[in-house]
């Protein structure tokens, strides 16, 4: 700016110089007088003011690109000064919409979480909800569970199922409770399936910035951080390179063991005051979880563990999680988006054949600048940080024998069920639907 004012100022000093003297010099036609001599050096001088004004206005102009150039982002590759990039909108379907909050409330986001340094704008939670399970009792303590733990209405990613195929009372009435406190949600109407639920899982987290969290937690996950809200702890989990939080996987349980109905008081940690191991004893599953990890990442199925950029592509394509008809999902990650940011540290089970185009598998001598910069991972995991699982009441009955049905049937001419993963439906079922009630000392549970 300084630089244009003198230019202008210059200019505009010489301009009047200069036609002065031409004024000056009309009328002389034919004859010079004794002052001729001067007249001329004077429009020399006028010329030379006016050639350095020209020479200085042009490298002000030079110098305005080059800062407008360095300063301004790549049409192809737009990253804020978070080094986010931009993300595609969400197309809606016939049976997959989204609420009217959604595009005001996404826009609302987007405009302060790149503009304010307040860092609760950089942490997003996803979550489902299962709507015909007792879905709103949960979903009402979830969100204030969430919320007071300095989570924002607006960076909510909110997907609610129902079976039905239409909005039945019991969806209406976890909408009304996102509505009331202006988070945006994404309707299914269709079986729940855990593929079908992956795809919309990539797809909303499309929207979170590769440099922001993601809290991820099913609707009957209640997240613990040591006493700490989830912002303070987060931002100090980023000061320290961490960009991953794996956490233990505590099934609540009521005192009896009974799967008793849900009441919307007292909260869940009192109507469920014991620590118990129901997944990991009755259905052979994992007794940790993802709780949160940085936007370039996207877990497993499961949520279990953050795919390896070596694993990712493989894993999302489909051919990594199993057999059946499962959907090519790649195309909507970061991985797909931004190949060349990640240090690809493989294993030896992993099919380097879907490595992308260009891409290596790290050594350990790989220290150059350009690798260390790289999106590696890097996990933190402490007993103090704790996901509270709240699945053991009425509702998962019905649940547990609708998945297991779906999962098992339609079986094709080859013999096999629709999902080879029924098998942890199953061993619910027989685990514990069958009984009615979780057996508190086969799955060593202690009072909280």
């Amino acid at each position: 700016m300084i630089c244009s004012f003198t230019s202008l100022f210059l200019c505009g000093s010489v301009r009047d110089f200069v036609s002065a003297k031409s004024s000056e010099m009309k009328g002389t036609d034919d004859a010079l007088d004794d002052d001729d001599d001067e007249k001329i050096m004077s429009s020399s001088r006028g010329r030379r003011h006016t050639r350095k004004c020209l020479q200085l206005l042009l490298v002000c102009a030079f110098a305005l690109a080059y800062l407008m150039k360095t300063s301004s982002p790549s049409s192809n590759n737009h990253f804020d000064d978070r080094g986010e990039k931009s993300a595609p909108l969400l197309a809606a379907s016939a049976s997959s919409s989204f609420s009217t909050a959604s595009a005001s409330a996404s826009a609302s986001a987007s405009s302060s979480s790149s503009s304010s340094k307040d860092y609760s704008n950089r942490v997003w939670i996803f979550t489902s909800v299962a709507a015909d399970y007792d879905g709103a009792v949960l979903l009402k303590q979830f969100v204030h569970h969430y919320t007071d733990l300095g989570i924002k209405p607006e960076n909510f990613l909110v997907v609610i199922n129902s079976k039905s195929g239409f909005r039945t009372a019991e969806f209406d009435e976890c909408a009304q409770i996102l509505d009331n406190l202006g988070i945006p949600y994404h309707e299914w109407l269709t079986q729940y399936s855990s593929e079908v639920m992956y795809k919309h899982r990539m797809q909303l987290l499309e929207k979170v910035p590769p440099t922001d969290w993601i809290v991820h937690a099913d609707n009957d996950e209640f997240h613990s951080y040591g006493g700490k809200s989830v912002i303070d702890f987060l931002k100090e989990m980023d000061k320290k390179g961490y960009n991953e939080v794996r956490g233990t996987y505590v099934d609540r349980v009521s005192k009896s063991g009974e799967l008793s109905k849900l009441k919307e008081e007292p909260g869940m940690f009192q109507q469920f005051p014991l620590r118990c191991s129901v997944i990991k004893t009755v259905a052979g599953g994992r007794d940790f979880k993802t709780m949160a990890y940085k936007g370039y990442w996207r877990t497993d199925r499961g949520n279990h563990q953050v795919l390896r950029a070596a694993r990712a592509k493989a894993y999302l394509s489909g051919p990594g999680r199993g057999d059946g008809d499962l959907e090519d999902v790649y195309h909507l990650t970061p991985y797909a988006k931004y190949p060349g940011k990640y240090k690809y540290q493989c294993a030896a089970h992993d099919n380097l054949s879907f490595l992308p185009a260009g891409s290596k598998c790290s050594t350990p001598n790989d220290s150059h600048e350009s690798t260390t910069k790289l999106w590696s991972q890097s996990r933190f995991s402490d007993a103090k940080v704790a996901v509270h699982h709240f699945k053991w009441h009425a509702g998962v009955i019905n649940n547990i024998k609708d998945r297991l049905a779906f999962y098992k049937g339609d079986v094709g001419a080859d013999g096999k069920p629709r999902f080879a993963w029924y098998t942890d439906s199953e061993k619910l079922m027989n685990g514990i639907v069958t009984t009615g009630k979780i057996d508190t000392k086969k799955t060593k549970c202690k009072v909280a």
